[in-house]
């Protein structure tokens, strides 16, 4: 299991539990959410998108294995800090 955003969520949400991070780690199955946790994630999903709207131009990194998503990741990293080096590191990107 790697370290994300995910897994500190998890550890806090409704609230602190180390057992709820050990049984997913194990892919214990979970309970179904409930209909607030179904409004929160629909807000979030709606905050996000209102969010990356504000950032300009950016690379859509989601979909995939946790792997291809990495990858990916390192690949885009690469080709930007190439680019910067291309440009000359006084102008922005």
């Amino acid at each position: 299991m790697r370290l994300s955003a995910g897994v500190l969520y998890k550890l806090y949400r409704p609230s602190t539990c180390e057992l709820r991070v050990y049984l997913w780690g194990q892919e214990v199955k979970e309970a179904e959410p409930g209909p607030y946790e179904k409004v929160i994630e629909q807000l979030g999903i709606f905050h996000e998108g209102r969010h990356f709207k504000s950032l300009g131009e950016f690379v859509n990194l989601a979909g995939g294995t946790e792997d291809e998503r990495v990858a990916r990741t390192i690949d885009a990293v690469k080709s930007h800090y190439c680019l910067r080096k291309h440009l000359g590191e006084s102008q922005s990107v």
